[in-house]
């Protein structure tokens, strides 16, 4: 998408390199951010008479920032931030990832950064390494290429709590007029001076290949897309961009904008959707029947599709259960899964249907056949949720899975575990994660998710007062 007139402005003198979203400016501050285990961004904001000396040659941070919970709060998982002290190590900004942060006053930059090892090596700790390492060993393995985009859905909130401590949808207006209406697919939520509208134009600016703004199934509640790219570490950058893009634009107008997987119990939930595809290395699309990605054709039955794209989704499919606490990290992504509300409760597949865990949507062409991965929260990690998708991919493949018939219609009731840390772990998913990671990264992850369930789980919730005290 060609970027709006203003899009990355200011005085280039002195940038030597570019990035995908224009180039550095050198008359301005920068926010230099990593992403973190639980999709946020963390870093540091250097002043401009710093940020291009930063830029260059990178700066400290402690790898703690990588064992972290959802509040931001070190865990102390195998020691790290406390017991050993919470040393710093360097950290390099990732050049190609620059992009002008619009809404604020004055415009900021904004780069993403990750943490190096003793050896100057990304830390094998941090979920972008992980997607790294992953990546790297499926293109070896199955000398495929990725495709990806993502599909990202939130809700646009106030800042102000309701008097049950719930979410309030945001509304510039009176709150007599506050958007109620489900306005599913509804444009006029979407006319000029809406705050959304609004976002959206920030967001245009930036230069991230936006693709549409939906507003979704329920009142408050959006979705933007993202242009797929043949990169699965830049798509999963572009997701980290975007959210934050998203939450900093909300805030700047008031609002605030939550990716809280369930913040409503009587709505639809939000989630992180991946449109996949596998490429050779001609850049043919392998999920087409003998690579005849130049035909036209759809992809709703099974001979409309390549064996590797019937052991992908054969492999996604039952790998399903040991990626799920990725795909759903934390308490609140399982109640997500709620039946009549497009949201997974089991692991099945089926032609353009959003009832199910995997679709296959209507391809216009051949080329455009792919794969969306419906499962996971909206606060997911991008980079774990790919990685994840990867291992069940390459595993499915090289036991050439047999992929069960598509089932139509609504989802069963639950046989996706139904809470936190119940996850199935098979050996397989579990031991090619860690291989392929560079180390035993899913052990360390599922040890930090333990930790974090612990503390959440330590003092008694509102419901546990009304109900039994």
């Amino acid at each position: 998408m060609p970027k709006k007139k203003g899009a990355g402005k200011g005085n280039r003198k002195g940038a030597d390199f570019g990035s995908r979203y224009g180039k550095p400016s050198t008359d301005m501050g920068a926010d230099f951010a990593v992403p973190c285990v639980c999709g946020e961004l963390r870093g540091k904001r250097y002043r401009r008479s710093e940020a291009a000396k930063t830029l260059r040659e990178g700066f400290n941070f402690p790898v703690s920032v990588y064992a972290m919970d959802t509040l931001g709060e070190v865990l102390n998982v195998r020691g790290i931030g406390v017991d050993d002290g919470d040393p710093d190590f360097q950290v390099r900004p990732i050049r190609e990832t620059w992009m002008v942060q619009p809404w604020n006053d004055p415009p900021m930059g904004l780069v993403l950064c990750e943490v190096l090892d003793a050896d100057g090596r990304p830390h094998v700790m941090g979920p972008r390494a992980v997607l790294q390492n992953i990546l790297s060993a499926f293109t070896r393995a199955t000398g495929l290429r990725v495709m990806a985009a993502f599909e990202l859905e939130y809700y646009l909130l106030s800042g102000k709590r309701g008097r049950d401590g719930g979410a309030v949808l945001y509304s510039p207006r009176p709150a007599n007029e506050r958007e109620t209406a489900t306005e599913t697919y509804g444009l006029a939520p979407l006319l000029p001076n809406n705050a959304n509208v609004l976002i959206d134009e920030w967001l245009e600016r930036t230069g991230l290949p936006l693709a549409a703004l939906t507003h979704e199934a329920s009142a408050g509640q959006y979705e933007i897309n993202l242009d797929a790219v043949p990169d699965a570490i830049r798509a999963a950058d572009e997701s980290s961009l975007l959210r934050h893009g998203i939450a900093c634009a909300a805030s700047a107008l008031g609002g605030y904008a939550s990716f809280c997987p369930k913040p409503f119990a009587d709505r639809p939930g939000s989630g992180l959707q991946l449109n996949i595809s596998l490429l050779d290395a001609r850049g043919r699309n392998v999920f087409v029947p003998n690579g005849d990605s130049d035909g036209d054709g759809d992809s709703n039955s099974n001979s409309k599709m390549s064996r590797i794209m019937r052991q992908s989704l054969a492999g996604m499919l039952h790998y399903m259960p040991d990626a799920m606490l990725i795909y759903s990290p934390h308490q609140n992504a399982y109640r997500r899964h709620v039946p009549g509300q497009f949201a997974p409760t089991d692991a099945f597949w089926d032609a353009d249907n959003r009832n199910a865990a995997l679709r296959v949507p209507v391809a216009r062409s051949a080329k455009e056949t792919r794969i969306e991965h419906r499962l996971a929260a909206a606060d997911a990690s991008p980079y774990l949720v790919t990685a994840a998708i990867l291992v069940s991919i390459a595993l499915g493949l090289e036991s050439e899975m047999e992929l069960p018939r598509a089932r139509s219609g609504r989802a069963l009731p639950h046989t996706f575990p139904r809470a936190w840390l119940t996850a199935k772990r098979s050996r397989d998913f579990r031991r090619r994660f860690n291989e392929w990671s560079g180390g035993d990264y899913f052990d360390f992850y599922a040890e930090l998710k333990e930790a974090e369930y612990n503390r959440f789980m330590s003092e008694p919730q509102k419901r546990e007062w009304e109900w039994y005290l």
